[in-house]
């Protein structure tokens, strides 16, 4: 059996990876999202360049949420 070394108060156990690239998008683009509305609640922003990139993100994120779907699906199909 394997001993691990004591864990010491600060340490950080990370889990292991388990977000599809996919997955992974969706996050990224929910964050850009995120912070294009907050740059869009600043009076000094271009409305109209703002706007538009965020209709960008939301026509990505749908697309993303696309291929989610499909490797959750694929995920828990029952095998052949």
């Amino acid at each position: 059996m394997k001993h691990y070394p004591p864990h010491r108060k600060g340490d950080v156990k990370r889990m292991p990876n388990i977000l599809s690239p996919a997955q992974k998008a969706a996050n990224a683009l929910r964050r850009a999202e995120k912070a294009l509305q907050n740059w869009q609640d600043d009076p000094n922003s271009p409305n109209n360049d703002v706007d538009k990139m965020l209709a960008i993100i939301h026509d990505l994120r749908n697309w993303v949420q696309g291929h989610v779907i499909a490797d959750i699906e694929s995920v828990h199909e029952p095998p052949a």
